[in-house]
């Protein structure tokens, strides 16, 4: 599956071609436009069962239930080749049977099946149908091959970087000083790629159907900083999930001990501990960054939009306010422990990249 760059019979020039920056960019592109028009039939085939057709109730539940893990599992499916990519026998060159993506595969299809047979139900259009099941495969498709890229040049930027000799962060964390600020303007790309997109598609609407000003600026920032927000995690789920390893095995009290050390508190560890307490500072100071910037851009993607349709009231007011105060309180805490975990991390040097304590 993930054999781009690491085959035995490739050459650079294969795995630099296989994993080029800009075949990425389109890819990336093409998904988020897969996602959108995904959404965008979801939504007009339930509107179309449940307005204009009028149908029961009970008769569109299985539609939109279907249509959601739809909607969930297929952008996802190559986060399972990025997680297969990093599991230790497959590294190792054990192959095994691919069961997750079997099961993944499984219910993806199931669900699609379940999605177009309520639609038709419904009374939806059968083109609708058809298109919602061709976007959902080809969603599915683009995020397994824009995986399967994305590791090909990884391959690629490893061997630059060995040739080069430049060390990455820390040993937890396979990415170099180059890496993060790399990762941030792809999500820049992706915010103007959805803006445009979103603002384009908005316009193209309001001629066939003209919608209230709020409602179109609504709709143009749900969906613009939605994608952001997605991308995100994708850049950065992968290293999110290798830092479990630099507090295991620790008991409660030598976990917080190497929490404070890691913000600059307390006073200086046993060398294990310290050891650790590094590579806990390098990892969250790179990588917080990144899940506040998801969080934001999903809260204002969220609440901001549903303010401007007037649609905050009841629980959902109360909702908004909680999250509110939660926002105003975490900023600036989170700028706060970001800049003692810098402070720290500077004060460390190597130690992040040993492989033992010193």
């Amino acid at each position: 599956m993930s054999g781009h760059g690491t085959d035995p019979g490739s050459t650079p020039t294969d795995a630099a071609r296989a994993g080029s920056l800009g075949a990425r960019i389109a890819l990336l592109i093409v998904l988020v436009l897969l996602i959108l028009g995904l959404g965008t039939l979801y939504g007009f085939g339930l509107y179309q069962a449940a307005v204009v057709g009028d149908v029961d109730a009970a008769a569109v539940l299985p539609q939109l239930i279907a249509g959601l893990l739809a909607l969930a599992f297929a952008p996802a499916l190559g986060l399972l080749e990025l997680q297969s990519w990093r599991d230790p026998e497959r590294s190792a060159g054990t192959r095994r049977r691919p069961v997750r993506v079997i099961v993944w595969l499984g219910i993806t299809a199931l669900a699609v099946v379940v999605h177009a047979v309520a639609s038709l139900v419904g009374g939806v259009s059968p083109l609708v149908v058809l298109g919602f099941a061709v976007a959902a495969v080809a969603t599915a498709a683009a995020s397994w091959i824009l995986v399967l890229r994305a590791q090909a040049a990884a391959v690629r930027r490893l061997g630059a970087r060995l040739a080069a000799d430049a060390p990455t962060l820390s040993i937890d964390l396979d990415w170099t000083a180059d890496t993060a600020r790399r990762k941030w303007r792809l999500i820049g790309l992706v915010f103007v790629v959805a803006l445009v997109v979103t603002l384009g598609g908005t316009l193209l609407l309001d001629r066939f159907e003209p919608q209230e000003t709020a409602q179109a600026v609504a709709l143009v920032l749900q969906f613009s900083l939605l994608a952001p927000a997605l991308t995100c995690l994708f850049v950065s789920v992968g290293a999110q999930l290798s830092g479990s390893s630099i507090t295991a095995g620790l008991s409660k009290e030598d976990r917080k001990a190497v929490g404070q050390r890691a913000v600059g508190k307390g006073r200086e560890l046993d060398p294990e501990l310290e050891w650790r307490a590094a590579r806990l500072a390098v990892y969250s100071r790179t990588l917080q960054p990144f899940q506040l910037g998801q969080s934001l851009l999903l809260l204002v993607s969220i609440f901001v939009p549903s303010l401007l349709r007037g649609d905050v009231s009841g629980w959902l007011l109360v909702l908004f306010l909680v999250a509110l105060v939660m926002l105003v309180a975490t900023v600036p805490f989170a700028v706060v422990q970001h800049r003692r975990m810098s402070r720290y991390a500077a004060t460390v040097g190597d130690l992040p990249r040993s492989h033992a304590p010193a």
